[in-house]
């Protein structure tokens, strides 16, 4: 889970970078984090992979993506009153969700 929360983080500071490069590399590792998860033993950590790869699929402007991605994670949030999480993924989710 440690290998789990430093690739969480390398991400996030992929996607504040300034340089396009590294910003378009957020999204196959966010990609990869969500495939290494088990949703099944452990789906907060799902929700929270697929929000994360949401918000990369909306920084590179991939938005029709994005909200294929970020529509039933944020459904099932909802089902679950988890309506914060959805809202604290960053201010690309929210620009979705709006």
């Amino acid at each position: 889970m440690i290998a789990e929360i430093n690739e969480d983080s390398a991400v996030r500071l992929l996607l504040a970078s300034p340089s396009d490069e590294e910003r378009a590399a957020a999204c196959p590792r966010a990609g990869a984090l969500l495939e290494g998860i088990d949703a099944t033993r452990r789906p907060l950590a799902e929700l929270r992979a697929t929000l994360l790869l949401a918000r990369c699929l909306a920084t590179l402007h991939r938005d029709e993506e994005a909200c294929n991605t970020l529509a039933p994670a944020s459904a099932r949030c909802t089902e679950l009153g988890l309506t914060r999480l959805p809202t604290d993924a960053g201010p690309e989710i929210q620009q979705l969700l709006n």
